[in-house]
């Protein structure tokens, strides 16, 4: 398979010491559905806009390492490659689509734009009729059933779902190789929720683009990903299949958040938890779960556990044999 995204070594510091990502490592491939999963603070939604380029807009952000989306040095682009990129090579929904779209123009014109920016970059001439048909395939391919009526709404006059509904449209119709998706979901009704989880999963497919899908329900991860990567305190701490890591979790974190999932077939009773709380930055010296892990050691605080391969996965847990990375992961 194509590989349209990969990520080497990337570290994220807010201002002077607050690490938000730490050696971050992995591959996209072409068609593949990829899910980031963590509490709030573990670094998911840095990682999507570090992959996007949008954290260089703020000069109190720094980042090392590399982001290479199909072909591209995202960390070190020129304004014209990531004009070039955004949108067409990368497509971001987040997770409030009306923060995302302009409450003073029309779906028609939003959804138009998008074909025209795609149309040009590709250097297709479009005229006027050929737009409109294609936007009307466009909100027909994601649910849309009056796409003519739609078209004449603004964002204010749709429901949370249907905009998200035209956000994965103008995707549609601007054709990217990488969809990253930042808890698309999160503010929608329970049916809702699953009815854009279903959509997003059959786009992806049917227009042959891959996702990232930045979560933190690993329930809905299990849905919808192939693979499932654990973030903790800005450190990958598990990837692995999403079959094999919800069936067969091995580190500890990865463990408690799927025993933390109400699930009346267990028949336990009260609810499983993570013990304590998560503090950012908590200065641990070692494995930064440690002060939550009820399979700790005292080798656990040597030093950071490196990442390493076993039983087909890859695993940062001195479990599965101690080794130990360099402490110092700040961006520079």
């Amino acid at each position: 398979m194509e590989r349209i995204l990969r990520v080497e070594d990337l570290n994220v510091t807010y201002g002077e010491s607050t690490r938000a990502l730490r050696k971050v490592n992995f591959d996209l491939f072409q068609g593949e559905i990829v899910g980031i999963v963590g509490e709030s603070g573990s670094g998911k939604s840095t990682l999507g806009l570090a992959i996007a380029s949008l954290l260089a807009l703020n000069k109190k952000v720094k980042f090392s390492g590399k982001v290479n989306v199909n072909g591209v040095d995202i960390l070190n682009a020129s304004e014209e490659q990531l004009y070039r990129i955004r949108g067409t090579g990368i497509f971001v929904i987040f997770q409030d689509p009306f923060q995302s779209l302009d409450p003073l123009v029309s779906i028609e014109d939003h959804l138009s734009e998008a074909y025209a920016i795609s149309s040009d970059r590709n250097n297709v001439k479009v005229n006027p009729e050929q737009i409109r048909k294609a936007v009307i395939t466009a909100l027909k391919k994601v649910n849309f059933t009056n796409p003519e009526v739609i078209l004449k709404k603004y964002p204010h006059e749709l429901s949370g779902g249907q905009n998200q509904r035209i956000m994965i449209a103008m995707a549609i119709l601007e054709k990217p190789k990488l969809l990253v998706a930042d808890e698309p979901t999160t503010a929608l009704d329970v049916t809702t929720q699953a009815q854009v989880l279903t959509l997003l999963k059959k786009i992806v497919k049917e227009e042959d683009m891959s996702l990232l899908f930045i979560t933190h329900d690993l329930a809905v991860a299990s849905m919808l990903c192939d693979r499932i990567i654990v973030l903790y305190d800005g450190l990958i701490q598990e990837i692995g299949s999403v079959k094999e890591t919800i069936s067969d979790p091995l580190h500890p974190y990865t463990k408690g958040l799927i025993n933390s999932i109400p699930n009346e077939s267990k028949k336990e009773g009260r609810l499983k938890f993570i013990k304590g709380m998560y503090i950012h930055n908590e200065v641990i010296d070692g494995c930064p779960f440690y002060p939550r892990c009820d399979s700790r050691k005292d080798e656990c605080i040597k030093g950071i556990p490196s990442l390493i391969e076993t039983r087909g996965r890859k695993v940062r847990c001195i479990i599965y044999g101690v080794e130990y990375e360099r402490s110092d992961t700040t961006a520079k």
